[in-house]
């Protein structure tokens, strides 16, 4: 058997040679093997942080999404808070009004009575002394 340069191997090197190669052989295959391991783990480790941000968009797109949905409700709810102050504040100066007419309308009948009553009193004496007209 020869070798590249043409040297001639002894029997008990061609045991060894062969055990060189098969060792590099194995070596190789395992070399491979580690590197389809290692680029299996890196893609894993990709997918999974791919789904992970992928998912994180999700939720911060969900949680913009609660967050408008929110401030859509507080602002509907100030709305109907407002509208509900201003009827109250109707109603309010509806009775005002209400209790400030009554109360002329007392003062009013008042002020008749009183009227009446003093020409009633006007009246009387006239009546007496016959001078009352009618």
């Amino acid at each position: 058997m020869q070798l590249k340069y043409g040297t001639e191997i002894k029997e008990s090197q061609r045991f060894f040679l062969k055990l060189f190669k098969k060792d590099e052989k194995e070596k190789k295959k395992e070399k491979k093997k580690d590197e389809k391991e290692k680029k299996d783990e890196k893609d894993e480790k990709e997918k999974k942080e791919k789904k992970k941000k992928k998912k994180d968009e999700k939720e911060k797109k969900e949680k913009k999404k609660d967050e408008k949905e929110k401030k859509k409700d507080e602002k509907e709810k100030k709305k109907d808070e407002k509208e509900k102050e201003k009827k109250d504040e109707k109603e309010k100066k509806e009775k005002k009004d209400e209790k400030e007419k009554k109360k002329d309308e007392k003062e009013k009948k008042k002020d008749e009575k009183e009227k009446k009553k003093k020409k009633e009193k006007w009246l009387l004496p006239m009546e007496v002394h016959g001078l009352a007209g009618g």
